[in-house]
């Protein structure tokens, strides 16, 4: 088995913290959180990137529409910069390296 460096461990660590911290978030907070960036083309694409991974599994039964109209604005010829977004999602509360793997093209 692979020895993990102590950066490797380290990074793993602040992941794991910041996940439990996000599912504690309510949704007025990451709303106001994402209110503050400045972009507004950044602020669509960052609100999104919340939406999908903390919201948009949730039923049709239980709606939160906080970020819906940041979802529904977000349109696919929106171009901004992914450094961009992922400044913004750090600003949100994002670890650097979740911030960049999810602004990461395929």
């Amino acid at each position: 088995m692979k020895k993990l460096s102590k950066s490797v461990i380290l990074k793993k660590l602040i992941e794991k913290k910041w996940r439990i911290a996000a599912k504690l978030r309510t949704p007025e907070e990451w709303r106001k959180a994402i209110d503050t960036v400045d972009d507004k083309i950044v602020r669509i694409q960052a609100a999104c990137i919340v939406w999908w991974d903390h919201f948009g599994g949730r039923p049709a039964t239980d709606p939160w529409a906080n970020l819906d109209d940041y979802r529904v604005a977000w349109k696919d010829d929106h171009n901004a910069n992914n450094k961009d977004v992922s400044k913004a999602l750090m600003q949100i509360g994002y670890p650097k390296s979740v911030a960049n793997r999810r602004t990461k093209l395929p």
